[in-house]
């Protein structure tokens, strides 16, 4: 059966049609289209105009796509941008009237556990592991110590997108700005640290999935373009990330723009996306993270083959 699903992310809006059955999946088409959705949204608790017409516009081509993929059922998810803004039910509205497609806002715990599901089905079952997607607008970590089917999931509303903006005024940007941006992301990852109290890392694997993760692997591979096939499994140092931090920093946004493996879309937030990753690491003791390709989407696609299958 042919599944299509879709993550309206804060930065990002995804599209993944695949063919699923048996706990297995087949990707057949994949899109993905950068509209800042979640851009302001922090500041103002709106979605901003601009950003809501583009993401309509990514849409109604996902909307084609899908209909001319074959594709039996569609799951189309709303994240952070989309939990936290005001005006979400009227972008909804919006976009089911021009695309037929509904929106589902879903919370910070499922979006963790289709994550996971995501994740898992391409790494097996870790007896002991932590997963961090780090977002436009927030971050959510999975964890677990004993190889659970069901792991913990914290979900803390820091991400790229507001760290950004919340940070980084300047040009490259002064040490005073990553100074407080560094501080700003220590904070969060005690914050989740002391929510995690009684759990230990030892022995546990780092696993990063989305755009942050995906984009220091093709920064670290010097990839000229998107290859999944290389950038799944890649597995960074702490050491090396904190090299390509003081690397990327130095850099006015219009050279970072050139730095391959680095989309010009993303040169602005791969600074606050490195940070927020060197934090978490430096918190909770991991010297390495291992990159994962899947992840929300996948996970999505495997949820609603296991529900038809039932």
């Amino acid at each position: 059966m042919v599944y299509s699903a879709i993550d309206v992310g804060s930065n990002t809006l995804r599209l993944l049609v695949a063919q699923a059955g048996g706990g297995d999946l087949q990707p057949l088409r994949y899109d993905r289209v950068i509209t800042r959705l979640g851009s302001g949204v922090k500041k103002t608790g709106r979605l901003d105009d601009s950003a809501s017409a583009s993401s309509i516009a990514a849409l109604s081509d996902f909307s084609r796509e899908i209909s001319s993929s074959g594709s039996e059922k569609t799951r189309a998810v709303g994240t952070s941008a989309l939990r936290d803004a005001e005006n979400a039910g009227d972008f909804i509205s919006r976009v089911r009237a021009a695309t037929g497609i509904g929106i589902e806002v879903i919370t910070g715990e499922e979006e963790a556990r289709l994550t996971a599901l995501g994740v898992l089905s391409s790494i097996g079952q870790p007896e002991s592991f932590m997963i961090a997607d780090i977002g436009g607008g927030s971050t959510e970590i999975i964890y677990s110590q004993d190889g659970g089917l069901s792991p913990g999931h914290i979900s803390e509303p820091i991400g790229a997108v507001n760290l950004l903006e919340a940070h980084l005024k300047s040009d490259p940007p002064s040490d005073d700005e990553i100074l407080a941006l560094k501080e700003h992301c220590q904070t969060a990852m005690k914050s989740i640290r002391s929510r995690m109290a009684g759990v230990s890392r030892v022995g546990a694997e780092l696993f990063g999935t989305a755009g942050t993760a995906s984009t220091l692997a093709a920064i670290d591979l010097g990839l000229e373009g998107y290859d999944a096939a290389k950038i799944h499994g890649h597995t960074i140092s702490l050491d090396r990330l904190r090299e390509m931090l003081e690397m990327l920093r130095k850099l006015p946004l219009e050279e970072r723009a050139r730095v391959r493996g680095l989309e010009p879309q993303r040169a602005d937030l791969i600074i606050p996306g490195v940070t927020l990753t060197i934090s978490l690491m430096e918190t909770f003791g991991f010297l390495t993270i291992t990159i994962s390709d899947k992840g929300l989407l996948e996970g999505i696609v495997l949820d609603m083959a296991g529900e038809a299958a039932k």
